[in-house]
């Protein structure tokens, strides 16, 4: 299963594709004060690098300024709890 995690900042935006434990794609690009354009940018990003399309995500993760933004993410948190995880 593809899983993903998505940082909305206030300056940038990643996204990160993962599967069985190892990154299989990643992107950033700038924020732009635009968070849910930003958000579905990153990802779309991401996934066609890793030839990969939205219905392949199996669960997406937000976090960041615009956590609440990213409307294909089935889960938020905030920063201190992704850092005291990673």
């Amino acid at each position: 299963m593809i899983v993903a995690g998505c940082d909305v900042g206030t300056f940038t935006t990643k996204a990160v594709l993962m599967k069985d434990g190892s990154m299989v794609s990643y992107d950033i690009i700038p924020t732009e004060a635009k968070p849910e354009e930003a958000a579905v940018a990153v990802m779309e990003s991401a996934l066609s690098k890793a030839d990969l399309s939205f219905k392949d995500l199996g669960f997406c993760v937000a976090t960041g300024w615009g956590r609440k933004k990213v409307g294909f993410a089935g889960k938020d948190m905030g920063e201190i709890p992704c850092i005291g995880k990673g």
